[in-house]
């Protein structure tokens, strides 16, 4: 892995913390370093691919994170160069293109259950690997739940809730709440909702 710089209107915003340069597996290497997950910012050896089958997801949108996060519990020697390699330019407007489209939410969540499959195929045979895995699944599926499932009628709300639920046990409370009682936390969405963008414009003021 090697680093970046991310780049809004000309401001750098990406800072990276990972200290060591030592040449680890992927499994200690995602229990102890940040994984970012684009996959350009790594680089793969084509036989490795290969031999562990590790491919991108087709016909879905947003892959890039289940194959990161794949690759790297698969790899057996890893290591971070602090080279800045990529200069990745984005907008502000980028992601309110997925805006109400249930599609595209519903693809982000899809994700973060491939993620969670990730995490429940070596639970048994290496609970450390399996639990940093599962931080990244309820990262997303708790960030998915907050930016765009709330913006859903009830029933795609529900839809979503019942087919993608967050892994428990699960120390957060509402990720918790959402999976074991997916059409009560629907209909507290649901009744939040006219609230909701009032509220995110405020934290956005004085975050």
């Amino acid at each position: 892995m090697y680093d970046f710089e991310l780049i809004n209107s000309g401001d750098v915003e990406h800072d990276m913390y990972n200290d060591s340069q030592e040449i680890m597996s992927g499994r200690k290497f995602i229990q102890t370093q940040q994984i970012p997950w684009c996959p350009w910012c790594y680089a793969y050896r084509r036989e490795f691919m290969l031999e562990n089958e590790i491919f991108f997801e087709e016909n879905v949108r947003f892959e890039d994170t289940d194959f990161t996060i794949r690759s790297t519990v698969a790899a057996k020697k890893m290591a971070y160069i602090p080279v800045k390699v990529v200069k990745y330019l984005y907008w502000e407007g980028q992601t309110c293109k997925i805006g109400e489209d249930f599609q595209r939410i519903y693809d982000y969540f899809k994700m973060s259950r491939r993620i969670r499959v990730v995490g429940e195929n070596i639970l048994k045979e290496d609970p450390a690997t399996a639990k940093a895995v599962m931080g990244h699944h309820h990262f997303m599926h708790k960030a998915n739940i907050q930016r765009y499932l709330w913006r859903l009628p009830f029933k795609q709300k529900l839809q979503i809730l019942r087919e993608c639920r967050a892994f428990t046990p699960c120390s957060d409370r509402m990720l918790s709440f959402s999976s074991r009682h997916p059409l009560a936390f629907a209909c507290i969405l649901q009744a939040a909702k006219p609230m909701l963008p009032i509220v995110r414009k405020m934290y956005l003021k004085i975050r």
